[in-house]
């Protein structure tokens, strides 16, 4: 079988860079939309104890605050289900990322080891 020639390598680790950068970008992305969703049920949780201290509101007389912490407890156990949900892409993304990583490291050490090529008629040294 013939060897593949040093540029041949060289163009498949210029393919490998821009799959680590792709996967990079997603785990990226992946990150950013679990950070959003902790921000969303941060936010809920903060409203729900701003309600516990407004003790005595026309809403607390009313019976409203009590209707308001259920939808707030249901937003917030979705909100949860969603970030699962996004830590696992996450996590699949940084697995990706990883692998990607690999290639690109084990050409650069294949090039690396290749010998260099010579131009016609260049001396030995």
């Amino acid at each position: 079988m013939k060897q593949p020639r040093r540029t041949d390598i060289q163009r498949l680790r210029l393919l490998t860079k821009i799959c680590v950068e792709s996967e990079l970008a997603r785990m990226r992305a992946a990150a950013a939309e679990s950070h959003a969703i902790v921000q969303k049920i941060d936010a809920l949780t903060h409203e729900r104890e701003m309600m516990c201290t407004d003790i005595d509101t026309p809403a607390t007389r009313a019976g409203m605050d009590m209707v308001w912490r259920d939808w707030a407890l249901k937003q917030q156990a979705g909100l949860k289900l969603e970030l699962v949900q996004a830590l696992a892409r996450q996590a699949q993304a940084k697995e990706q990322a990883s692998q990607a990583y690999g290639r690109d490291a084990a050409l650069a050490k294949l090039i690396a080891r290749l010998p260099v090529p010579r131009c016609p008629g260049e001396p030995d040294q």
